[in-house]
């Protein structure tokens, strides 16, 4: 069955398993199929969170960084800090994917937590972290900030 929208969106709640995997839902697992090869590769991202790219996004990402100056002590950080973190993972046959251990440390990932869908990405919080960052009491400065992009 094809996806309505060929993007990921929306988000999940999951309960990471004792492997350390977590569940990825039937909708984005469809996105996967029809518009990517069903790899992830995960990383770690600037706000405690695993970011999930399908490979073939990363490999724009890749190509943009490869054209960084690596003079630049901010790309070496970013690339230090963030890149050397990624890791490829294919998920099993019932849709799961395995969770590093340094990242799932690294987003403080617990049993509970929240898949978020975020155009040609995941990611992946802890439950308690996602409302931490996320307060909804946000939404009116979040709105002024995306009237400015004509949102």
């Amino acid at each position: 069955m094809a996806a309505l929208i060929d993007r990921f969106i929306g988000h999940h709640a999951y309960s990471l398993d004792n492997k350390g995997r977590v569940s990825i839902p039937s909708d984005f697992r469809e996105v996967l199929s029809e518009r990517y090869d069903e790899r992830l590769v995960l990383m770690k991202n600037y706000d405690r969170c695993i970011a999930a790219y399908p490979v073939e996004e990363w490999q724009k990402i890749d190509e943009k960084i490869s054209s960084l100056p690596q003079s630049d002590p901010m790309v070496m950080k970013y690339l230090r800090t963030y890149y050397s973190s990624a890791k490829v993972c294919e998920l099993d046959g019932q849709g799961r994917v395995l969770v590093p251990p340094a990242l799932k440390s690294y987003a403080g990932l617990n049993r509970e937590g929240i898949r978020i869908g975020l155009s040609n990405r995941m990611e992946f919080w802890d439950a308690e972290t996602w409302k931490r960052e996320n307060p909804e009491e946000d939404g009116a400065a979040v709105r002024d900030a995306m009237a400015a992009y004509g949102l």
